[in-house]
């Protein structure tokens, strides 16, 4: 399970009173789709918490526990931003992440 810490992160976008009351339309659960344990580890968290299946987003990342600055920009940053932006996700809000030890205790 330890691999898996790094194949999992849940986004919060967080910003209102709305947000925070509309939590599960507020969140976004992301996943390595090259550990293949990663997508069934997200859509089960997703369900579970009542995040709409257009909130669960797969990126194909390097599987290693350790990746570097280069490869997170490529893989994980750039990517992400690219989705945030077709889907609209910017609107000002923070976001946090949390690990799949996190994820999976709350």
């Amino acid at each position: 399970m330890k691999s898996l810490t790094l194949t999992l992160m849940l986004v919060i976008v967080r910003g209102s009173a709305y947000a925070a009351e509309n939590l599960p339309a507020q969140t976004i659960v992301i996943f390595n789709t090259a550990v293949p344990d990663s997508a069934v580890l997200a859509k089960f968290y997703a369900e579970k918490r009542a995040i709409a299946d257009d909130h669960v987003v797969g990126l194909d990342c390097p599987p290693e526990e350790e990746i570097s600055r280069e490869q997170y920009d490529t893989t994980v940053a750039e990517p992400l931003r690219k989705i945030f932006e077709e889907r609209q996700w910017w609107r000002g809000h923070a976001a946090e992440d949390t690990s799949y030890d996190d994820a999976v205790s709350g």
